[in-house]
Parts: C-alpha cells; sequence; structure tokens
C-alpha cells in the first residue's frame, strides 16, 4: 500500500493490525485499522464489512485525510481472529466492554452502553485506550485489574462492576 506523499507499506500473511474502533462516515459505520508502519503511525484506516480497504483514513484526531489508500491487491483483507468481550448490567443499564487488542504502550476498549431491548445506544458508544503500563483499567464505575493484554487476548479480573456492595 502506498502511504503518500513518499512511503510504501507492504504487510506479510499474518500481520497482526491493531482494530481502534469504528467511525461513522457518509451514513456508513467503518472498523478502524492502524497500519503498523511508522509512516502510518497516525493514520487509521476504514474498513468495509468485508475487511477490505475502504480507500480512506483518518487521522488521530478523527478528521478525514484527503488521500486514497488502496492496497495492491485491491482484494487484500484483514480477518478479525479474536475479540473479548464482558457484558454487565449496571442496575438496568447493560454495558458491554469489547478488547481490540493492544499496541506496544496501550490497551485499546470499546465501550457500547444498550437499552433494555439490547439495542446498541450509538451516543454511549466510547473507544478508550488506557496505558499497558497501569494494571488497574477504570471506566465509570467498573475497575478492572489486568494481568496480560496481547493483540488477540486480555486476561483479567473484574475488581468492581459498579455494584454496591
Amino acid at each position: 500500500m502506498r502511504i503518500p506523499p513518499f512511503s510504501t507499506f507492504r504487510a506479510e500473511r499474518d500481520t497482526k493490525f491493531d482494530l481502534e474502533g469504528t467511525i461513522e462516515r457518509q451514513g456508513k459505520e467503518s472498523r478502524l485499522v492502524s497500519v503498523p508502519h511508522p509512516a502510518a503511525s497516525r493514520l487509521r484506516f476504514l474498513l468495509n464489512a468485508d475487511g477490505t480497504f475502504d480507500g480512506r483514513a483518518v487521522n488521530h484526531n478523527g478528521t478525514p485525510m484527503g488521500w486514497k489508500y488502496k492496497p495492491d491487491p485491491a482484494d487484500v483483507r484483514i480477518e478479525e481472529r479474536s475479540v473479548t468481550s464482558s457484558q454487565i448490567n449496571l442496575g438496568g443499564t447493560n454495558i458491554e466492554l469489547v478488547y481490540f487488542g493492544s499496541t506496544s504502550d496501550s490497551i485499546n476498549i470499546t465501550y457500547r452502553e444498550f437499552t433494555g431491548e439490547d439495542l446498541a445506544r450509538p451516543a454511549f458508544t466510547q473507544n478508550l485506550i488506557y496505558a499497558k503500563t497501569d494494571p488497574v483499567i477504570r471506566f465509570r464505575d467498573v475497575v478492572i485489574r489486568v494481568e496480560e493484554a496481547g493483540n488477540q487476548s486480555i486476561s483479567y479480573t473484574v475488581v468492581s462492576d459498579g455494584y454496591p456492595e
């Protein structure tokens, strides 16, 4: 894949990419993936539902980039291998924490809130990034102690699920 203006990224089969969450653009939700290349370190590439590259990217702040990014061959696809999630019911509010892997220095989690009918509440979805060096993840009233976090799995203990003792 050419990464304008002057770089090219080449990936071998089984190269690991980090899923960085989702974004909605032009009424379509796309997954965001980062590419392990220094020239693309602040970019997140949009993936179609089938895992192919959309051709668009956003920077680390979510601002759309003006270049088109297309791999060669064009049908290259990113396959999701593993996602670990935990669902917790907080007094009638259902939440889900989805683990999206880690980088060398961060742990990536998506927080989702659901209605009583298990419908995702779009305004209540948030991408969370935690320092990998911190053994405790705290979001709202949920506290999780991380035992080990890799690209494909996480081992953790729920310290507090938000319910009063």
